[in-house]
C-alpha cells in the first residue's frame, strides 16, 4: 500500500510539473508569411543630396550641362505587386520613378531629369516570423531623360541585381523593410550628335526603405 501511494504521488508530481512546464513554455511564434498571400509594395524609397559635385567634360551625362560643380538631389520610389508562391518564395513586378534635380553650386536651378523603370523579381524569405531576412534577384529596364543648359540627353539601360534586406512586420498586414543591392547595368548615352556605345557597370546601390501592405 505504501509503495502504491509513493508511486501515485510520484505520478501526480510528474503530471503537475509537466502541466506547469507546459504553461510556462513559450507560445508558438506567429507566422506572417503564407502561400497565396498578395502584397502591395512601395519600395526602393530613396533620397540623396550631394553638394558641390564636379562633372568633368569626359563624362557623357555632362552633355546636358556644362562641366563644373553642382548641387544635386535624387529621388526614387517603386510601386509593386508581390505574390507568395509558397511559404517562403515571392514573385512580383514593380514600376518605378527616378528624379535628378540640379542647381548651380549655391545658385540657380539648372534643370531636372526624369526616368521610369520596370522590374521583375523573385524573393526568398529566410524566416517567416516578425523579422524576415531575405535575398532577392531581379532584372529590369530603365529610361532616363534630362534637359539642362546643354544638349538634351537620354539614357536607356537594362540591369540585373541581387538584393539583401530585412523585413519587419508591424502587424499581420503592414511591414517595413530595409535593403541594399548589387547591380550590373548595361547602358547607352543617347545624346544628339554623339555615339552611343554600350557601357557596363557593376556597383553597390545606396540603402533603400520599403513598405509592404498585405491585400
Amino acid at each position: 500500500m505504501k509503495k502504491k501511494l509513493i508511486f501515485t504521488i510520484a505520478i501526480l508530481s510528474i503530471c503537475c510539473c509537466s502541466s506547469l512546464f507546459a504553461q510556462k513554455s513559450p507560445e508558438e511564434p506567429t507566422i506572417y508569411l503564407k502561400a497565396g498571400q498578395s502584397y502591395l509594395q512601395l519600395s526602393d524609397l530613396s533620397f540623396n543630396w550631394n553638394g558641390g559635385v564636379t562633372f568633368p567634360d569626359h563624362i557623357a551625362l555632362n552633355q546636358a550641362f556644362p562641366s563644373g560643380s553642382y548641387d544635386m538631389m535624387n529621388l526614387g520610389l517603386k510601386l509593386g505587386y508581390g505574390y507568395m508562391l509558397s511559404n517562403q518564395w515571392m514573385l512580383g513586378a514593380r514600376l518605378g520613378y527616378k528624379g535628378d534635380f540640379r542647381w548651380e553650386e549655391g545658385g540657380d536651378f539648372l534643370g531636372a531629369g526624369h526616368g521610369w523603370n520596370t522590374n521583375l523579381f523573385a524573393r526568398y524569405y529566410v524566416t517567416r516570423g516578425r523579422f524576415n531576412p531575405f535575398i532577392e534577384g531581379g532584372i529590369g529596364a530603365e529610361s532616363f531623360a534630362e534637359i539642362g543648359q546643354g544638349l538634351p540627353i537620354a539614357i536607356t539601360s537594362t540591369y540585373q541585381e541581387i538584393k539583401f534586406g530585412m523585413q519587419y512586420h508591424v502587424n499581420k498586414r503592414l511591414s517595413l523593410e530595409l535593403s541594399n543591392a548589387i547591380r550590373h547595368t548595361s547602358f547607352q548615352d543617347l545624346a544628339p550628335g554623339f555615339g552611343a556605345p554600350v557601357k557596363r557597370h557593376i556597383g553597390i546601390l545606396n540603402p533603400t526603405l520599403g513598405l509592404n501592405i498585405r491585400l
